[in-house]
């Protein structure tokens, strides 16, 4: 499956949205905290958001579906 990031960082309120580029289906959504938390812990940085390779793209996404995974277990 292959996923588009929609991104919003430099705003007063930050989020992330991954959506499935196929269909446009949000599959995971990030609040503002969740935003920074991740960003912080270097789950993703925001230089590797733009990058155009669908694999770096496809990394990201794991690390953050796995993240965000782990925070509801605890």
């Amino acid at each position: 499956m292959s996923y588009v990031i929609d991104a919003w960082l430099e705003c007063a309120h930050p989020s992330l949205r991954i959506l499935n580029k196929d269909t446009g289906e949000v599959c995971l959504v990030l609040n503002e905290q969740e935003v920074v938390n991740y960003q912080e812990q270097g789950v993703f940085d925001v230089a590797s958001l733009f990058s155009t390779n669908q694999k770096v793209i496809q990394e990201i996404t794991d690390e953050l579906f796995i993240a965000k995974h782990l925070a509801y277990k605890l």
